[in-house]
């Protein structure tokens, strides 16, 4: 009997497939870390939980900390653990936030529509936002709380990260100065909170001693 090809279970996406930046081709997983503080621990083991348990789950995930500590190496290792690991097959994308803000607010030099730009984050389920909150004028406030609300009516599960804190306060520019309110709120609503601290890795561990 000959199989049918039109039954055979659907491959899962690559990590270049899913959008990963080739820099993070090779070290992808969660066991890549080379230091690790407690914070980092913690993190890790909530996000590779959550990695093992979807798509049973009820929430996203929202890391924030400062730059260095880990935060995208975390949204990949989900990504790695996800498609690769457990060979779950879901449309899954990984979004640099700043980069497709630009992308979109140039695509009329490129004759591209703003359809074709987003065509990619319409459809994943899975949807990994990196750095959010690193440009904030007005115009990409509005586009960015168009994509979150798009994704969070589609029921996308949404990992992300972002350098700014999403608790106000009166010493330090928060997440919300930097995407709105409103925009925070639907994250809090979509994603639980994970708090990282740390030095820059890429400072004391990639270049020790190197001034700040």
């Amino acid at each position: 009997m000959t199989a049918c090809r039109s039954c055979a279970a659907p491959t899962p996406l690559t990590l270049q497939q899913a959008g990963v930046p080739r820099a993070y081709w090779r070290e992808k997983s969660f066991s890549d870390f080379d230091q690790m503080n407690d914070s980092v621990v913690r993190a890790r083991d909530v996000l590779r939980k959550w990695a093992d348990d979807y798509p049973d789950v009820r929430r996203g995930l929202l890391l924030h900390g400062p730059s260095g500590v880990g935060k995208t190496h975390l949204l990949v290792s989900v990504l790695h653990r996800i498609l690769q690991e457990r060979r779950v097959a879901v449309p899954a994308l990984f979004v640099h936030v700043s980069q497709l803000l630009y992308r979109l607010r140039s695509a009329w030099k490129d004759d591209v529509t703003d359809d074709e730009v987003l065509a990619g984050v319409r459809r994943a389920e899975l949807l990994v936002l990196d750095d959010i909150g690193a440009v904030s004028p007005p115009w990409a406030q509005e586009r960015f709380h168009e994509i979150l609300t798009g994704a969070f009516h589609t029921g996308a599960r949404i990992v992300c990260s972002t350098s700014w804190s999403p608790t106000p306060g009166v010493d330090h520019e928060s997440l919300a100065d930097r995407i709105t309110p409103a925009s925070v709120s639907l994250l809090q609503e979509a994603c639980r909170g994970i708090r990282m601290r740390g030095d820059d890795y890429r400072v004391t561990v990639l270049q020790p001693g190197a001034s700040v």
